[in-house]
């Protein structure tokens, strides 16, 4: 096998990985935190990255490689935020304190540092990601379940 061939091979693989990573991602089968979109991205964007440095094609190395590091630092932030997940105290279970909590508090809080006032109109609303809105639902719903086993 020709090395050129391998070449032009590894650009079409990490072009197949890339726009999978896309594909599942907009279909709203894969989250942007997801392993396998990450680990897709990098993949893919690292073969396509040896693919035109191989044929000179140096901007699309050059983004390629970009996007290398975004999705490296990417993960770096996904596995501190995990240990500081395994780390962190769970939240007291009973009735009286889930009835007093903000479910959607962390949902739409706003950085100490900005205030509303600083934003653009746009910008006030708030972004609920799918794993926001599920994770409330779990919580609400076993505030309920206990709600029921108090009375």
């Amino acid at each position: 096998m020709d090395l050129s061939f391998l070449l032009v091979l590894a650009g079409w693989a990490g072009a197949a990985c890339t726009v999978t990573a896309y594909g599942m991602l907009s279909a709203g089968r894969w989250t942007a935190g997801s392993r396998l979109f990450q680990g897709l991205n990098i993949g893919g964007a690292l073969l396509l990255c040896v693919s035109a440095t191989a044929s000179q094609a140096w901007p699309a190395a050059a983004v390629n490689a970009i996007w290398i590091v975004i999705g490296i630092q990417t993960c770096v932030m996904m596995l501190r935020a995990g240990r500081r997940a395994l780390t962190a105290e769970a939240p007291a279970a009973d009735a009286e304190a889930f009835a007093e909590a903000d479910v959607f508090a962390d949902v739409f809080a706003l950085p100490e540092r900005v205030r509303e006032s600083d934003l653009a109109p746009t910008l006030v609303m708030p972004v609920i990601t799918q794993e926001q809105l599920e994770a409330a639902r779990a919580q609400h719903q076993h505030g309920q379940d206990v709600a029921r086993l108090a009375s």
